[in-house]
């Protein structure tokens, strides 16, 4: 059973932080993911947490989905309809809290893949990221 729910961060960050760090190399700087449970989802197979991703709010009615990150050791064949349902819980719930749109960016074409399914806006065009971190 696929379950999405509002995850307390400082449970599950060892964990996420593991996943984070296999695909990136790098640690998950936890300061940058937002405070507050309602803006944490995991994506939970047979009561184990198998994927994750957070909500920004803005000053503006314009929301933010980053940070999706999934389990690597996690390989059952419902992979793809698990982070299908958590991206769509997490834009649908962003929606229904007061967003009027919400965006997100990827490098992976699998997620790309995955919103054109669920019938979202994705840009042809290449973006390139700037950002510049303390």
């Amino acid at each position: 059973m696929i379950e999405i729910k509002n995850i307390d961060i400082s449970l599950y960050f060892e964990k996420i932080n593991d996943w984070f760090k296999y695909y990136n190399k790098v640690d998950l700087n936890i300061k940058l993911l937002p405070k507050g449970e309602e803006y944490c989802l995991g994506a939970f197979v047979n009561n184990k947490i198998v994927a994750c991703t957070f909500i920004y709010t803005t000053n503006s009615c314009v929301w933010y989905c980053d940070f999706l990150i999934a389990d690597y050791k996690y390989r059952n064949s419902n992979r793809n309809k698990v982070l299908l349902k958590l991206i769509n819980e997490a834009v649908e719930s962003s929606l229904k809290k007061g967003a009027e749109a919400v965006w997100c960016t990827t490098p992976y074409e699998s997620v790309l893949e995955k919103l054109k399914k669920l019938k979202y806006s994705v840009s042809n065009k290449k973006h390139y990221i700037i950002c510049k971190n303390k």
